[in-house]
């Protein structure tokens, strides 16, 4: 699994998708799938779907499964995947670690 971030500080330039610039793709899904702007994609998840984070409210961001094409009636019950990035985190180098 790869983890996306920033990987140039011109977020004028980032509106495309790069290897590992998860604002270019937030930015481009916002456009092409209508991802709501509390969220920030963080990774895929392998089938076609992506982890977000979601930047609304003062508590830690949660890690949400964000599924491109569903309506928004439907993204409002998304399961957490995990309370926090770190926790998010954990859970994926551990999934890989003990394979």
């Amino acid at each position: 699994m790869e983890v996306y971030g920033i990987t140039t500080g011109d977020f004028s330039r980032s509106t495309k998708f790069t290897t590992g610039n998860g604002i270019g793709l937030t930015l481009e899904s916002r456009k092409s799938f209508g991802l709501p702007v509390r969220f920030v994609i963080i990774a895929r998840t392998g089938d076609g779907d992506f982890y977000v984070l979601e930047l609304s409210g003062e508590r830690e961001s949660p890690v949400f499964v964000y599924q491109p094409g569903y309506s928004a009636v439907l993204q409002t019950r998304m399961e957490v995947v995990a309370e926090d990035f770190g926790q998010f985190f954990l859970k994926q180098v551990s999934r890989i670690a003990s394979k």
